[in-house]
């Protein structure tokens, strides 16, 4: 599998449109955005493009966003966000990775063990000690990839995910370098 990655530009149509198109997949918002995250208005290509561009100052700012692109398609995406606020782990430099596979066909690939070794490299070019991940608690795929990657589980914040007319936690998991 020749699964590359490269920097996501936000003034490219192609890559926004994946973006948007993710976004609006009620499945994928369900295992990667909490309840009071939901968009109320589908995402646009213009959307993307203004929320990534124009983004207000939050506390913390993506040291790194990358596409991942396979047979020249766009599959999925991941972003960095050096000591985000919401973390949970107390150490000094954390790395937070937000990604996504957005197309269906290549879960359960092996294509997430790229994405998490491409995370690995990204946090020690960062200088990071640690890198923390939140995942909810009905993932569990993702969580026995975590585990098996030398992830450990260290916190939950309850009712974050709503998912199936049930609330579930957010399980924090934390890797050192």
């Amino acid at each position: 599998m020749n699964l590359t990655f490269r920097p996501t530009d936000f003034s490219s149509d192609q890559d926004c449109e994946a973006i948007a198109r993710w976004t609006n997949d009620p499945l994928l918002q369900d295992l990667w955005l909490p309840k009071f995250a939901k968009p109320k208005e589908p995402a646009t290509v213009a959307s993307v493009r203004a929320q990534y561009t124009n983004q207000p100052k939050s506390g913390f700012d993506r040291i790194r966003d990358e596409l991942a692109i396979l047979n020249d398609r766009v599959v999925g995406q991941y972003t960095l966000i050096l000591n985000p606020p919401h973390r949970k782990s107390t150490v000094e430099r954390v790395l937070w990775p937000s990604l996504i596979i957005g197309e269906k066909s290549l879960r359960g690939t092996g294509v997430l063990r790229r994405f998490i070794d491409r995370i690995k490299i990204s946090a020690s070019e960062f200088d990071a000690s640690h890198i923390e991940v939140g995942v909810f608690e009905f993932n569990r795929p993702m969580r026995n990839l975590l585990e098996k990657t030398g992830f450990r589980e260290f916190a939950r914040v309850e009712g974050v995910a709503e998912t199936g007319g049930q609330l579930w936690a957010d399980i924090r998991y934390l890797r050192e370098i």
